[in-house]
């Protein structure tokens, strides 16, 4: 017997793209504008069905500025503001939007975003024993066959 996938959606468009300016305009969203221009960028090429154009050098030298040149051996500008932009996301996460339908990370490894929608789960189940809401995650990210 064939096992077959399930292929879980992403969000439309138009959701992404709200989300994206709900954590640029928080206050406790904390990215220098290169880390905001890397961000937008992958999203935009992503959402564009280019993710296979979302390389270290692509990034280095459309988002960063850097010439035909480029080496990320020698230049890791890629990696650290990628790095310091996934803490970003996260800490935003935990504060301002620790409630947010939209969840849009960077996962290590990769610099293509995925994007989760995050549902609450049935009322009776949603208090833990600390009294603080728990959303269910819904992995909506597309898989890769």
């Amino acid at each position: 017997m064939k096992k077959i996938k399930s292929l879980k959606l992403s969000p439309p468009s138009h959701e992404i793209y709200s989300q994206l300016d709900h954590i640029l305009g928080s206050p406790d969203f904390h990215a220098s504008p290169n880390q905001i221009a890397f961000l937008k960028f992958v999203i935009d090429q992503t959402l564009s069905g280019k993710t296979c154009e979302i390389k270290g050098y692509t990034v280095a030298t459309r988002v960063f500025g850097r010439g035909p040149e480029f080496d990320q051996r020698v230049d890791p500008i890629v990696s650290l503001q990628a790095s310091r932009l996934r803490v970003a996301l996260e800490q935003y996460y935990l504060t301002a939007g620790k409630y947010d339908s939209i969840r849009i990370d960077i996962p290590k490894g990769t610099y293509v975003p995925t994007f989760d929608r995050i549902r609450d789960i049935k009322p009776e189940r949603r208090f833990q024993n600390d009294g603080v809401v728990k959303p269910e995650k819904i992995s909506t990210s597309p898989i890769l066959l």
